[in-house]
């Protein structure tokens, strides 16, 4: 909400959805290791060596959703097209109806909604 009144609204900025929510995260991560070490005295040290090898494993685990996340932030950055518009994604044509960090929506004129990953979208031509 904070990021949205100063950047949105006072300077008329538009900042991608996956932008502000990465920030959010990270905001919040370090408020949590703040109050980790004031509140609970907790060494961050060894914390942060844990953390390290649990995301390492995260990461590997989740390589296709990250993946999809990479090409989302490309799609949000480049904007080669936008809600509304008319594409043809995996031999689907249709409306994009929402595009957010993850998947692309296709509303086809069957009225059926087709969501797509990002990371297949980013990997072929789209008309």
């Amino acid at each position: 909400m904070l990021w949205d009144y100063l950047l949105v609204q006072r300077r008329h900025v538009v900042v991608p959805r996956l932008l502000v929510d990465l920030f959010n995260v990270i905001v919040m991560f370090a408020a949590a290791l703040a109050v980790l070490n004031i509140v609970f005295g907790v060494q961050l040290g060894a914390f942060l060596v844990t953390s390290t090898v649990v995301s390492a494993v995260i990461g590997l685990a989740l390589q296709d959703m990250l993946g999809n996340v990479v090409a989302g932030l490309a799609l949000q950055i480049e904007r080669p097209f936008s809600v509304g518009d008319w594409v043809m994604v995996s031999d689907q044509e249709g409306q994009v109806t929402q595009m957010n960090w993850r998947t692309l929506t296709v509303r086809t004129r069957n009225n059926h909604h087709v969501i797509v990953p990002n990371s297949r979208i980013a990997k072929q031509e789209i008309i």
